[in-house]
Parts: structure tokens; C-alpha cells; sequence
């Protein structure tokens, strides 16, 4: 690692202020990349606490603003991407149908408006689109 002292900061034997020492030393890249990844990596303590009590740790805010909460999405993710991967398996008209209708909430009226057929042909299609579906998302 190598860290380059400004001219000004040897000569001067009077401890720096707080953020004053930006200007007195200049870290090479390769250095500042060290730096960095050692603050990422360092160690934390995985003490449990409890959202709801009140903690004499000092430090509870802030692992709790460190470690967060759980996104509660992030459970829906998976089966929205299998849900992406299964729309493959449909044609481009079953597939229209269905995101219209499930993803754009979309009446069937309205999607027959739209795509100009009857509204039976499009109860047929969103019905024959959702088996192949159901029969795709089977593990």
C-alpha cells in the first residue's frame, strides 16, 4: 500500500484538524481500494436484538439501520420470475390476454375492446393461457 504525504503536512509537527487532513494526503488507487475493501470486510458482531424493546447497547440504531429489515417483496420475487419464465411457453395472443388481464387488471370486457374479439373467444383463450400456465409452474 502507499500513501503519499503532501510537502506542507511533513514541515508540520501540529496534529490536523478534522477535515483538514483531505488536503495533506493523497492515497493511490490501489491503496484507496485496499482502504475500502477493509471497511467492507471488517467484522460485525451479530448480537440478536429486538425491534420492539427498548436496548441499553449504544450501538442497537445503528445495526439495526445496517442490518434492516426484510423486504417483504423479495418473497414475491421468485414467483414473479417464474411467472416471467412460464409467460414463454404462451403464444403472442394468450400471452396479450393474459398479461392484460392479470398484470394490466383489465376486465374482459375491456381486453375484448382492445384486441377486437368476442368475448368468449377471450374467456377461451385466458382459460386454455392459464392451464398451460398451471402446467408450467408444476415443479
Amino acid at each position: 500500500m502507499m500513501v503519499l504525504v503532501g510537502e506542507h503536512a511533513a514541515e508540520s509537527s501540529q496534529p490536523c484538524r478534522k477535515g483538514a487532513i483531505h488536503g495533506r494526503i493523497t492515497v493511490s488507487g490501489k491503496a484507496y481500494g485496499e482502504i475500502s475493501m477493509k471497511r467492507r470486510c471488517s467484522p460485525m458482531g451479530l448480537q440478536t436484538f429486538y425491534p420492539d424493546s427498548d436496548s441499553a447497547d449504544e450501538g442497537a440504531d445503528d445495526k439495526r439501520a445496517v442490518l434492516g429489515e426484510e423486504d417483504s417483496n423479495l418473497r414475491l420475487l421468485g414467483g414473479r420470475i417464474s411467472v416471467q419464465v412460464a409467460l414463454g411457453v404462451l403464444n403472442p395472443r394468450e400471452r396479450d390476454v393474459i398479461v392484460r388481464r392479470y398484470f394490466g387488471g383489465l376486465t374482459q370486457s375491456t381486453v375484448v375492446n382492445i384486441i377486437g374479439v368476442g368475448q368468449m373467444q377471450v374467456s377461451r383463450i385466458e382459460r386454455r393461457a392459464l392451464g398451460k400456465l398451471k402446467r408450467e409452474m408444476q415443479y
